[in-house]
């Protein structure tokens, strides 16, 4: 199913399936289904946003700086610079702690729009490869950032 925010400019595909429900800025949406959730983060920001393989490096060194501090018990299996919907970014995959509860997340921070776009798609590790495959890597394929058009009706 096909999800658009206008006002925060970016779109995006899930199953059917999965229950969506709109968040309070700066969470857009939240997907879930059993045990496995994606949440989508909009920040503005006003400083330049990170376009160049060095900034975008740096980015990334900053956000894993940021992870360590939030949760002791992460634990980084990956970090790499992607690009999503044409829009750089920077992707971690980790074994975190959240509300104490032991998830693997793949969090993926695209800067487009004057904005940094955070898809954190987490659910617990024994289930992560298969919930990957099937949902978490096609929806992050169809996130898009920019123009929406609002739909007639």
């Amino acid at each position: 199913m096909r999800y658009e925010f206008p006002k925060e400019r970016l779109r995006f595909s899930a199953p059917r399936n999965w229950s969506q429900s709109p968040g309070a800025p700066p969470l857009v949406a939240v997907v879930v289904s059993g045990r496995a959730t994606v949440a989508i983060w909009r920040y503005p920001r006003r400083e330049r946003l990170p376009t160049t393989q060095e900034e975008l490096k740096n980015a990334r060194a900053q956000l894993i700086d940021v992870a360590r501090t939030r949760d002791r018990t992460l634990a980084i299996q990956l970090s790499r610079l992607v690009t999503v919907g044409g829009a750089p970014g920077v992707q971690l995959l980790a074994d975190e702690t959240i509300a104490g509860q032991a998830r693997r997340v793949r969090s993926t921070h695209i800067f487009d729009q004057g904005a940094e776009y955070v898809v954190d798609a987490s659910a617990p590790a024994n289930v992560f490869a298969a919930v990957d495959r099937m949902v978490f890597a096609p929806l992050l394929a169809s996130v898009r950032a920019g123009r929406v058009p609002h739909r007639r009706t």
